[in-house]
């Protein structure tokens, strides 16, 4: 009979690596809880269960008390940042969904998860249990033995892998008896555990497989120090008292007076209601549909488990769909779609828009008896047995062309900005647009995911075949082409019919009476800016080629020369794009200073941003190394990478608005993400030179002024803000002029005007003295006292902030002008991590929620002047504040005041908005 299996998991250990292994995809609910960690922990929870099928489970947390080891070293993990604000808020869900599973959680004061892992981990192994500890702390290591393994998550929390003694040894250079003696000469700068100075890795390897022990190293030492190379006996010598202190801090208590209670970690009976009402809160749908397998390994009763697969089971989606493949069956497609309301949908060969063919188009529609009706007319499938069923793009859109371009016939689709970019590449302009079902969800919940198989599985509980099963993925993946109009059908069907029942899903949501507004900013903002971002994406813009390829020659020189002078500093060649061999050169060559440095997964010391600028101070090498990463990055992310981007049949460049990103209401852009361009460093507006007029053309810029700010005097009616606005002040100046108690604006240093408008912003981002402080590299107690002064003198900016919380707490949530709402549902949440988290966001949404309704009307109400008037001008580009326009030379000055005036004016505040005009035959030039 095999030994019982015990198996600890480290809680925070394991959510932090879920929780940075997940956050580029950005998980969150539509109520805006970020679930990322919640999702990756539980995933792999889940794993470990149906893999390991343990006889009994727990989890072990830390405390935020002190613990023996702060007492022995008061700095120990002194430079650990705070764990994230998103993350912070994840843990207390994580702990509810342990205790919905029925696994007992351990935690002490004085102790870390570690001290208790260890304990159990003994009195488990005394027991004569197998043990695993799933960690993703390496100092585990050393309570390997033949009865105890650790396991490590994957850096993507997808699975882990299990480690012996062979295995620590194998990959580390060390056995686990030596994992703290290993820590007591190299130190640890995640935990601040000092180590011996001068002792690095490599050197510690050395040591110890040469005299196994820190104990033997020192007995050496004593005796026969000429044993120990030269260059290591000072540094040992002065480093003695350090390295067994780290030896002490590195040392897992073992022996706590904790007791192990195998009859209450037994995988027993989970609480499958309360499972199932957080995941739904917490919108993990997948997840969900794993219990029953996950809970076949528990104690459970085999009726609740079947009763849970009912609960749990998604619908798959497949609906039978007539395949349109002659003119016949075409015209009575027809003439459905002139009768029902429709949702369609397009099949194509890539995801650019306005550079990719035409594969197919789906429809639903209800009939007359309210049956759904699901159609596919494939129309560019290439395989030798489809021909027959393929209408040829001309024909079908010639046919369909009417009832698309019609504004009296309804129809909606998903992402319609992209089908409509498609179809205009065939000459249709699609009319008659009345709901998107994806700006629908992002109205109605803008924190989630608006995919369509994501919003069908969450809202409707359908399950759809995901693209990968027809095309496949990696280096055999194909196109939509190539795939069978047999398997095409139910799968474009599928996403018509998904659309369909999406829109009266989220239409009847948003018929709710306490929906109202939103019904309003959806039908006159959202929707109509939808049509105007289709306009300005299919006209593009000019790129200068020939100047960004001479561009880009310059910038190889620079970074040339940079790296020549890099290596001169560094004495010895190396490549500067190769983290390990810069962390070499920084932290062994050049010796600057470890203490508080993360290192990465290879062992070797962090070269991220924030380290070298941290270590700027430090060496000039760091000034040059950073200056070669920034021109780097914008020589391969734009000099290089926009001409690759050109249209082929355009030519020009046609960058991607994103309207459902940002839940604040801002529009993002791809490819290339134009927000991203630097506006404040030469470079940055060498590369708006790149961005140019068509012959005897100029671009247009005009530029909202400093608009947040101006919504926060219109918001908090504080008289001195909006007097300053009203008397067309320079803002950041004037709060200069008031913080620092000067006479005359006149006296206000460039310094001092950076301050204030460092704190301007960042009362509109509800920043902290803390954040402040940090912003400004100046002490907590600085940044309090400037915040200060500015309540003192802005008193009404404050109470704004005060009354703007508490309408989030009695409310739930807040609106912007155009009521465009955003939710809280941890504004009130005693945890304090989660409060403050959602209070720093309510006090933002507002404002800049408030400015992305403003330039979306403008947009809407220009592009509308400039249709209805046959105006001979297009609207190119939208950037921040900032709306950019291709016109004829000698008309700027009939067009461009009018395009003012309808800015200004589009929304009366109390205090004036102000446009900023400029115009040139490139954009450097219109800035």
């Amino acid at each position: 009979m095999s030994q019982p299996t015990f198996f600890l998991i480290d809680g925070h250990a394991l959510a932090y690596r879920a929780y940075f292994g997940m956050k580029a995809r950005r998980f969150q609910t539509r109520q805006g809880i970020p679930t990322g960690a919640i999702m990756g922990f539980t995933r792999i929870l889940f794993e470990l269960i149906r893999r390991e099928n343990p006889h009994y489970l727990v989890v072990c947390f830390d405390t935020k008390d002190p613990t023996h080891r702060h007492e022995a070293f008061e700095e120990y993990k002194g430079h650990r940042k705070p764990a994230p604000d998103d993350l912070v808020v994840q843990f207390p869900y994580i702990e509810q969904m342990v205790k919905a599973l029925g696994i007992p959680i351990y935690r002490q004061s004085g102790y870390e998860a570690d001290d208790l892992m260890g304990s159990l981990a003994c009195k488990a192994s005394q027991k004569n249990y197998t043990v695993r500890i799933l960690t993703g702390d390496r100092d585990l290591f050393q309570l390997i033995d033949d009865q105890i393994r650790i396991l490590i998550p994957s850096r993507d929390a997808s699975g882990y892998d299990s480690f012996g003694a062979e295995e620590v040894q194998a990959k580390y250079g060390y056995t686990p008896q030596q994992v703290v003696d290993f820590k007591a000469l190299a130190g640890d700068s995640s935990d601040n555990i000092p180590g011996v100075k001068g002792i690095g890795e490599k050197s510690a390897l050395t040591l110890l497989a040469e005299h196994h022990t820190l104990e033997g190293i020192y007995k050496v030492l004593d005796e026969s120090p000429e044993q120990i190379p030269s260059k290591w006996v000072n540094k040992l010598l002065e480093g003695r008292e350090s390295a067994f202190l780290s030896q002490k801090l590195a040392t897992i208590v073992t022996d706590m007076p904790v007791e192990m209670d195998p009859d209450s970690a037994k995988l027993g009976e989970a609480n499958v209601p309360e499972l199932l009402e957080l995941m739904q809160t917490l919108e993990l749908n997948r997840l969900q549909k794993e219990l029953p397998t996950v809970l076949k390994n528990f104690e459970q009763g085999d009726v609740e488990v079947e009763h849970l697969d009912t609960l749990t089971q998604a619908q798959v989606l497949s609906p039978q769909a007539t395949v349109v493949s002659d003119e016949a069956a075409l015209a009575k497609l027809v003439q459905a779609l002139e009768q029902y309301p429709f949702a369609f949908d397009t099949e194509t060969t890539g995801l650019d828009a306005l550079n990719t063919d035409l594969v197919g188009l789906s429809f639903a529609h209800l009939d007359a008896e309210g049956k759904e009706q699901a159609y596919y007319v494939p129309t560019g499938h290439r395989l030798i047995t489809d021909l027959e069923y393929v209408i040829e793009p001309d024909v079908a859109l010639a046919a369909l062309k009417p009832v698309l371009e019609n504004p009296e016939i309804a129809k909606c689709a998903h992402n319609a900005k992209f089908d409509c970019n498609v179809l205009s590449q065939y000459g249709v302009q699609v009319k008659g647009l009345i709901d998107d079902t994806m700006i629908l969800d992002y109205i109605l919940y803008p924190e989630s995911q608006h995919g369509l198989k994501e919003m069908a599985l969450s809202h409707l509980n359908l399950e759809m075949q995901p693209i990968s099963e027809l095309i496949g993925t990696g280096r055999k993946k194909i196109t939509m082409d190539q795939v069978s109009v047999e398997a095409a059908a139910p799968y474009a069907a599928a996403d018509a019919v998904a659309t369909l029942r999406l829109q009266k899903h989220l239409r009847k949501a948003l018929a709710e009476p306490d929906h109202a507004q939103l019904k309003t900013l959806y039908e006159t903002i959202e929707m109509p800016v939808m049509e105007v971002l289709c306009a300005l994406e299919q006209a593009g813009i000019l790129l200068d080629t020939e100047f960004l390829s001479v561009l880009s020659v310059d910038l190889e020189q620079q970074l040339a020369g940079i790296e020549s002078r890099v290596v001169e500093m560094a004495g010895e060649s190396f490549n500067l794009n190769s983290p390990q061999q810069l962390s070499k050169i920084l932290f062994e060559n050049l010796k600057l200073p470890t203490q508080g440095i993360k290192k990465n997964k290879t062992g070797a010391y962090s070269t991220d941003i924030k380290t070298l600028e941290k270590l700027s101070a430090f060496h000039p090498l760091l000034d040059e190394i950073l200056a070669h990463r920034q021109l780097a990055k914008l020589k391969s992310t734009y000099v290089d990478a926009m001409p690759q981007l050109i249209n082929p049949r355009t030519h020009r460049l046609h960058t991607t608005f994103n309207q459902t990103v940002v839940a604040t209401g801002r529009l993002s852009s791809t490819d290339p993400n134009l927000q991203n361009i630097p506006i404040r460093t030469e470079l940055g507006r060498q590369m708006r030179k790149a961005f140019i007029a068509k012959p005897e053309h100029v671009l247009v810029s005009c530029d909202y002024s400093q608009v947040e700010l101006r919504l926060l005097a219109h918001f908090s009616e504080d008289p001195a803000f909006m007097q300053a606005f009203r008397d067309n002040l320079d803002i950041h100046t004037q709060t200069a002029k008031d913080i620092f108690d000067l006479p005359t604006l006149d006296d206000v240093t460039p310094e001092m005007r950076r301050i204030a408008k460092t704190t301007n912003f960042g009362i509109v981002y509800g920043q902290t003295a803390f954040g402040l402080s940090r912003t400004l590299n100046i002490t907590n107690g600085e940044a309090k006292t400037i915040i200060d002064r500015f309540k003192r003198e802005y008193p009404g900016v404050d109470r704004y902030m005060d009354q703007t919380l508490v309408q989030a707490r009695e409310k739930g949530y807040v609106e912007t002008l155009f009521q465009r709402r955003r939710t809280f549902d941890n504004i009130n949440n005693p945890n304090r991590a989660l409060r403050e988290f959602s209070e720093r966001a309510a006090v933002n949404a507002p404002i800049q929620g408030s400015a992305s309704d403003l330039i979306k009307l403008a947009m809407i109400r220009i592009q509308q002047w400039i249709a209805q008037e046959k105006l001979p001008f297009k609207m190119l580009l939208q950037v921040h504040d900032e709306l950019v326009f291709e016109m004829p030379e000698h008309q700027v000055n009939d067009y461009l005041p009018e395009i003012i005036r309808q800015m200004e004016q589009v929304y009366t505040l109390s205090v004036p908005l102000r446009v900023d005009a400029h115009f040139g035959k490139n954009w450097m030039e219109a800035k």
